[in-house]
């Protein structure tokens, strides 16, 4: 997923340098309103690569401190009753990527948004995280039998995160 952002990343700055190449040859013809036209494009790229270089940065961040990989992953939103079958999902210390959708916490202090807890189940690990007012749940399947991998990957979470997971419905 890593690499799809990557990739949208350099083709948007791709369009921005042969848009740049062309508004410099037609105003060298002197035609003003096609600058004009061109040069509003390049603005709306630019703020585009800024965001997508942006949310390139983060996928990195997440990739690279990954706690936990799995390979399909259900979400559940708290605010839409709706599920969606993603295909990789990392989850990390800074945040959960699901597919190329970026969920991030612990990264603007106090005031930002931050993990409120882990429930980890037979078959869902959930994560509530969010501000004081929202906060959203993300379910995740995650396919693991093992009880021992479990208690690791709780100790992993709480190493990684501050935060303790609750491990619910285990025999």
């Amino acid at each position: 997923m890593v690499k799809s952002i990557r990739r949208r990343r350099n083709v948007i700055a791709l369009l921005n340098v042969i848009l740049s190449i062309m508004i410099l040859w037609f105003a060298t013809k002197l035609m003003l309103d096609v600058v004009v036209i061109i040069g509003i494009l390049i603005v709306v790229l630019f703020t585009l690569l800024i965001r997508q270089n942006k949310k390139y940065h983060n996928a990195k961040l997440i990739h690279d401190n990954c706690i936990l990989m799995i390979p399909v992953a259900t979400i559940i939103l708290k605010h839409s009753s709706q599920e969606e079958i993603i295909e990789e999902t990392v989850i990390s210390t800074f945040g959960i990527m699901i597919g190329c959708k970026i969920y991030m916490w612990g990264l603007n202090g106090v005031w930002g948004v931050r993990l409120n807890s882990i429930e980890i189940k037979h078959k869902h690990i959930s994560f509530v995280f969010g501000k004081k007012n929202e906060t959203t749940r993300v379910e995740l399947l995650h396919g693991i039998t093992d009880i021992q991998t479990v208690l690791n990957i709780k100790q992993r979470l709480w190493h990684e995160t501050g935060i303790m997971a609750t491990i619910c419905d285990w025999q």
